[in-house]
């Protein structure tokens, strides 16, 4: 990922295989994915529940408890990849519309793996999932 310069999806898209094979890095992008989300609640409504649905399907993929294609695996990474860092195409500290872009392509990766989120909620709702939540 460039240092310097705004980052596009693309961009991130192409870090997204350096993240998948460290379980480290993965958990430390979701954490700091996290923490922005819940620092900027009200402008995420709209993304929200995707955006945390993708969190949990990549801790879940990462943990080897539910297995999901690696194409939307590292879609959703390169969607929190874009999400967590600050000088993306808008920057998040251009007022009211420096999340725009995050919020696109969130929903972007949702809707372009609702298919697969949904197989994953319903894997997530199921007893299996949370017998394999309640013993980590």
């Amino acid at each position: 990922m460039p240092k310097t310069g705004a980052i596009t999806f693309e961009d991130t898209s192409d870090s997204a295989a350096e993240y998948i094979g460290s379980k480290k890095k993965v958990a430390s992008l979701l954490s700091k994915a996290r923490i922005k989300a819940k620092q900027n609640y009200e402008s995420l409504l709209v993304a929200w529940e995707s955006l945390h649905i993708l969190i949990r399907m990549v801790r879940a993929h990462i943990r080897r408890k539910f297995p999901s294609p690696l194409a939307t695996v590292l879609a959703a990474i390169a969607a929190m990849i874009y999400f967590v860092e600050p000088f993306d195409l808008i920057p998040d500290s251009v007022p009211v519309f420096g999340l725009l872009d995050d919020i696109a392509v969130i929903m972007f990766v949702a809707r372009s793996n609702r298919s697969e989120i949904s197989r994953f909620r319903r894997w997530e709702c199921s007893k299996e999932a949370f017998q394999c939540v309640a013993h980590e």
